[in-house]
């Protein structure tokens, strides 16, 4: 009722469908509702029905769970997941389960994490192990359309960044002993990598044998947490206890790599000289991510 927190577990079931706050005791039904506030002096003027717990809007997508704190949401979810979602529609997210999460934490802004994810400029000389496996990658753009000459395979080839030849998916030495999820089409095979993007709030990189999804979370004005889950099919989850290191150590490789640049540059956006950055050709996506923030700063 002064603002405490209710609930000082990440993940979990509330005892009897009650969260019971740890401060004063006042206990809420899981819909928000005041149900009893122990050892208060009963006065005239108070009605639990005016204390309900604060109302967010709250929808799911194919397993996963968004959460808004406005009063209102600025769009429905299918317009924020917007032609991103349907890349992944070959993969059966929702059948899929967490076989491991790992949470880092950064010392960067959360903006500056996503303009690192959005170009791979920097690809070359931070990603050496990522660059052996995506061609477009050690010429440091994302996607292969974005390559001098490029020429779209088949009508319709939107020219993304693919896995090199002989190369399956997301490991050190580019292979995997996991089965391939079934579902996917023989090019969803082929490209070895198929991203999914959502502004500055996650990505999901779906590859043949497993998924990685890769959530966003500011804990502070120069901190942020990332959440990251790898998925898999259920009966492959039970049966590749021993095969998840491979899958593990690449992400954590890449992750670690992309956290040090992150934070070098939330360190040197503290330098009193530095007024604005220069954005180059193939940075055209952090083009885009400012003109969305700066959407968004003007409402």
């Amino acid at each position: 009722h002064r603002g405490s927190v209710l609930c000082r577990e990440e993940r979990g079931r509330f005892r009897n469908d009650r969260i019971i706050c740890p401060y004063h005791t006042w206990t809420y039904s899981t819909d928000g509702g005041l149900l009893a506030t122990p050892g208060r002096v009963e006065s005239g003027d108070f009605d639990v029905a005016n204390y309900r717990l604060y109302d967010v809007h709250v929808a799911t997508w194919r397993g996963f769970v968004f959460v808004t704190l406005a009063d209102e949401p600025e769009s429905d979810l299918a317009i924020f997941l917007g032609d991103e979602a349907r890349n992944l529609d070959h993969w059966p997210l929702e059948l899929l389960r967490t076989a491991h999460q790992d949470v880092i934490s950064l010392r960067c802004n959360w903006k500056i994490f996503w303009e690192n994810y959005s170009e791979c400029y920097h690809c070359p000389r931070v990603h050496p192990e990522l660059c052996r496996l995506m061609p477009a990658y050690k010429q440091a753009v994302v996607d292969d359309a974005d390559l001098p000459g490029w020429q779209p395979a088949y009508d319709g080839d939107p020219g993304r960044g693919r896995v090199g030849n002989g190369v399956r998916t997301w490991t050190l030495d580019g292979q995997s002993t996991l089965p391939t999820i079934a579902g996917l089409t023989d090019d969803d095979v082929a490209a070895g990598a198929v991203f999914a993007s959502f502004t500055a709030s996650m990505f999901i990189v779906a590859h043949p044998d497993y998924v990685r999804s890769m959530r966003i979370v500011p804990t502070g004005p120069e901190t942020i947490n990332l959440v990251v889950d790898w998925l898999l099919p259920e009966a492959a989850k039970l049966e590749s206890t021993d095969n998840l290191a491979p899958i593990l150590n690449f992400a954590r490789i890449v992750i670690q790599q992309d956290g040090e640049v992150c934070e070098l540059n939330q360190r040197g956006l503290h330098s009193r000289s530095h007024k604005q950055g220069v954005l180059v050709a193939q940075e055209y996506q952090l083009w885009h991510f400012h003109e969305w923030l700066r959407s968004r700063l003007a409402g």
